[in-house]
């Protein structure tokens, strides 16, 4: 089979990509549209007037991601609209921040450098300059073009938030391009796993290649990459302004330029696979577990010592430098102590706390099984089990095993995959216990990397009619779950999402009375659907208090990724779910669900 007709499929498969990827791409994004819900009772206030009250965002030297304004005293309630400096807070957010609580912290690391001056320090570092610095680029190419317009008033995005809402476009189409190379990096390692179907690996004659053999690759890929598009994970992060979905693939890049290595060791190669390998650190920090592939490289090269040690500290040299070229000022702020990296680092990091190992294991199951549906995380671990078992098998029995050069790329493939999921899985259980639905993100890699495993599996299939139904049953199974996270992105694009809903039915319950809100967040557009700032009183919860003691006569509304139900009493409270989906998307933050509780006056039944 030449090289040309193993690339027919791609063409179709990363066109449907397209489609997917960017469908409803301008979901959850800032607008006027909500001004008549925010300033129901009161004049619409010009940006000016809300950046003479905010101070806008402010320069400091902490990281871009850490709270200005920390509220104090979190061990009491919180009364968080009474003023009009406090009411101009939120209504800031909602004019800038997007539906996603991250988006944002892209573009304050944008504004908190200045290239005039020589000053590219993001004052964020968990995000590689990789990401930052590109998008940063394009904001300047879009400028150029008169589609985005670029401005240091922050008062004219504050009048103009749609003008705004174009910045987090331009990301989001980065974020989604990275989604269609994966595309490709997909469809290239199942050609190798299909590799690991041939069934003659422990006989003692060298096995020989079948008609089946010639065409199953293609198939295999193929089914491959529909399943990558269609797996939630995807789906999801392809749709967000974060680098996460982008370090994934750049981290099978590096898999795939190592597995080409050991195809055919050289100089040039192991240069190629240690500038992926930096890449993918140098776009999301938690890509440097790419760096396993290295010592996988080593160990499965069959070549002189010698040159396989030059090879790896070549390939080690390179890598660094990439980093190093990439995240500048992370570098300089390690050597230096009391830098914007350590608060970006302190902050980052009271996210991780560590759990018993059990429970972490549990949630981290669950995630996984959010982020490509419980066939693939089943299949891919009896996929893991099996190999290792007849890894095993086969060093017992290795004077009397023959391989051919398909079962040798595909086992070297599946070896760089699992060690390199194994990295990613270590610390994603040992932190999983108690996060929300979308710290499957940063496990991207491992969730691939188990698809794929899943896909060799398949490959060992011998009849192609059982092949054949168990791909219409995967790709059926994960579209629906994929589809589900696309609706939800389309619905929010279109002003039919769970915010909308929830920005009427509070106004409906504002005008029977009720003026009192309760929430477990500040008020951002991600966690509170537009609500009218003077008229509500909104009262900010002790951390950790839940919403069952309600004094009557209030209402208490949390966004949730997995609610339980539609309707249900509490005592004298009722309980209702804006947003519940037939095809739930957890990991999204596109018409997420809002938990609404009602405790009514006393003397009102209902």
């Amino acid at each position: 089979m030449t090289v040309w007709r193993t690339l027919i499929p791609l063409p179709f498969v990363l066109a449907l990509a397209g489609l997917i990827f960017f469908t409803g791409i301008g979901w959850g994004l800032p607008s006027r549209q909500i001004d008549p819900y925010l300033f129901a009772s009161q004049p619409v206030p010009s940006g000016q007037q809300l950046l003479n009250l905010t101070g806008g965002w402010g320069v400091s030297s902490n990281g871009a991601d850490v709270d200005r304004d920390p509220l104090a005293h979190r061990d009491q309630p919180i009364v968080l609209n009474t003023t009009p400096t406090q009411q101009a807070a939120i209504a800031l957010r909602y004019r800038l921040y997007s539906a996603q609580p991250d988006e944002m912290i892209t573009f304050r690391a944008l504004a908190q450098m200045n290239p005039a001056a020589g000053d590219f320090d993001p004052h964020l570092y968990q995000y590689g300059g990789l990401w930052i610095y590109p998008v940063g680029a394009l904001l300047q190419v879009a400028g150029k073009l008169g589609w985005v317009h670029l401005t240091s008033d922050l008062s004219y995005y504050l009048d103009h938030p749609e003008d705004f809402a174009r910045f987090y476009l331009v990301a989001r189409i980065y974020s989604a391009l990275w989604g269609l190379l994966g595309v490709i990096v997909v469809y290239a390692l199942a050609q190798r796993l299909a590799g690991l179907g041939a069934t003659s690996a422990d006989s003692v004659a060298p096995p020989t290649r079948s008609a089946r053999g010639q065409s199953a690759p293609l198939a295999i890929a193929t089914a491959a990459a529909l399943l990558y598009i269609l797996l939630p994970v995807s789906v999801n992060l392809a749709h967000e302004a974060k680098p996460h979905l982008a370090g994934a693939v750049l981290g099978l890049l590096a898999i795939l330029l190592a597995a080409r290595y050991l195809d055919q060791p050289g100089r040039w190669r192991a240069i190629l696979t240690g500038a992926a390998v930096g890449a993918a650190g140098g776009m999301v920090l938690t890509g440097l577990v790419a760096v396993l592939v290295l010592p996988v490289m080593l160990w499965r090269v069959d070549r002189h010592a010698t040159s396989r040690w030059r090879d790896l500290l070549l390939a080690l040299v390179v890598s660094s430098a990439v980093f190093f070229a990439t995240n500048p000022y992370l570098i300089l702020g390690l050597l230096r102590p009391g830098t914007a990296v350590s608060s970006n680092f302190a902050n980052h990091f009271t996210f991780y706390n560590l759990h018993h190992w059990s429970g972490s294991l549990i949630d981290a199951a669950g995630f996984t099984a959010d982020a490509i549906t419980w066939p693939i995380l089943t299949a891919g671990l009896i996929a893991t089990t099996l190999f290792i078992a007849r890894s095993i098998q086969r060093k017992r029995n290795e004077t009397t095993v023959l391989i051919d050069d398909d079962q040798r790329r595909g086992r070297n493939c599946a070896w760089l995959l699992m060690i390199s999921a194994a990295g990613v899985f270590l610390p994603f259980v040992l932190f999983a216990k108690d996060r929300p639905t979308e710290f499957a993100r940063f496990a991207a890699l491992g969730h691939i990397a188990l698809l794929l495993a899943a896909i060799g599996l398949i490959a060992q299939l011998r009849q192609p009619a059982t092949r054949a139904l168990v791909w219409v049953a995967l790709i059926g199974w994960v579209g629906i779950s994929g589809l589900g996270y696309l609706k939800a992105f389309q619905d929010d694009a279109q002003q039919r999402g769970s915010r909308q809903m929830g920005a009427e039915i509070l106004q409906i319950l504002h005008a029977s009375g009720y003026r009192t809100l309760y929430v477990q967040a500040e008020p951002a557009p991600y966690c509170l659907p537009p609500v009218d700032l003077s008229s509500w009183q909104i009262i900010l919860l002790p951390a950790a208090t839940p919403m069952t003691n309600l004094p009557a006569g209030s209402i208490g509304i949390r966004a949730v990724d997995k609610p339980d139900g539609t309707i249900a009493a509490l005592g004298s409270l009722k309980r209702a779910v804006i947003g519940a989906a037939l095809w739930p998307a957890p990991m999204s933050w596109a018409s997420k669900p809002f938990e609404l509780f009602i405790a009514a006056p006393v003397g009102r039944t209902k």
